[in-house]
This record gives C-alpha cells, sequence and structure tokens, in this order.
C-alpha cells in the first residue's frame, strides 16, 4: 500500500477468539487510517482479530494490521514504507 491508500474508504471486521464466527462484528469508516485506530482499540480491549477490507477490494489480515499500527500510533507496530 502506499501512503495514498490510507485515505481510501474500508470495512473493519473484528472476529472474537473465543466465540463462533458468526458473531463478528463490521463497520464501515471513511479511511484505512480511521480503521486502524478503531482495530488498534479493539485490539487492546482483548482477545480479538481484525480484518480490513479496503474500497478497491484489498484484504488487510492481522498480521498486516498489527504490523502497520504505527500508521496512527507511533507507540505501535513497524514504520511504514
Amino acid at each position: 500500500m502506499t501512503c495514498n491508500d490510507f485515505d481510501q474508504a474500508a470495512d473493519l471486521t473484528i472476529w472474537p477468539r473465543s466465540t463462533p464466527a458468526r458473531t463478528a462484528r463490521s463497520r464501515p469508516y471513511a479511511s484505512v487510517r480511521e480503521a486502524l485506530k478503531a482495530a488498534a482499540a479493539a485490539l487492546d480491549e482483548g482477545n480479538v482479530q481484525t480484518w480490513i477490507v479496503t474500497e478497491r477490494g484489498d484484504i488487510l489480515s492481522p498480521r498486516w494490521i498489527e504490523a502497520n499500527l504505527r500508521a496512527v500510533d507511533p507507540a505501535r507496530g513497524a514504520v511504514l514504507p
């Protein structure tokens, strides 16, 4: 992803690790940055996996999200290219 890709709309899905998948919650966000902020908050709350789907159809996995949280919080994750 390029820096401009972080401005596209995205849906964040939060999957609880301890309950059946049918309890996943999904919500639209105006940008990937906003979805990353919400993913960070969900990860801080507990035992969940987060997935982001961008408006262009890119699927961002839990590992990608955790590795790129620094885009919204410099105290976290790895530095973006």
